[in-house]
């Protein structure tokens, strides 16, 4: 920046792209490493709140469940009809995936939410950590690239600008130095 102030070929455009680039490193340094960090903070936050809300309870089976088909890893499970009892003591129904086979009556452990309504299990701890550094780091990788391409953009805009520029300025001078030499 010093060498700018004293220079007498400095143009305003050579300050603006001083400031852009400074106004860039600044945000690359603060900026990115901040959305990264609220962004893991956050999901983290909402995973864990989802662990809070979720809970087991105890469902019967109310039909058979089908047989295992064999072949692929989730075989095991099917979708299976269930009833429980909700905290506030009311019976309902609802399809969850239960093992393959299970015959009516049997007792499965089903997930709800604070509702009483079925859910998904929450995620574990350690999938909650590793899924916030994973969005966090993305975050980050997502705002550092939005940053470095308006910056690009800004510098090709302030290229085009000094091209248009040059190219005038030549258009005056070119013709007055070809007849010196000529």
């Amino acid at each position: 920046m010093w060498r700018l102030r004293s220079n007498p070929l400095r143009r305003r455009s050579d300050v603006l792209e001083t400031w852009i680039m400074l106004l860039a490193a600044l945000l690359l340094v603060v900026a990115v490493p901040l959305v990264g960090t609220l962004t893991a903070l956050s999901t983290g936050h909402s995973l864990s709140r989802q662990r809070q809300d979720r809970h087991t309870a105890t469902a019967v089976l109310v039909t058979d469940a089908p047989a295992s088909r064999g072949g692929y890893p989730t075989a095991d499970l099917t979708s299976g009809q269930v009833r429980w009892t909700t905290p506030g003591g009311a019976s309902r129904t609802g399809t969850t995936q239960v093992v393959s086979g299970l015959k009516a009556g049997t007792r499965t452990t089903v997930w709800l939410d604070r509702q009483g309504n079925l859910t998904t299990a929450p995620v574990s701890v350690r999938s909650a950590q590793a899924q916030s550094v994973m969005f966090g780091a993305l975050a980050s990788a997502c705002a550092g690239g939005l940053l470095l391409g308006g910056t690009s953009a800004a510098m090709w805009r302030l290229d085009t600008v000094r091209s248009r520029n040059w190219e005038r300025e030549w258009a005056d001078v070119g013709p007055r130095w070809r007849r010196r030499t000529g």
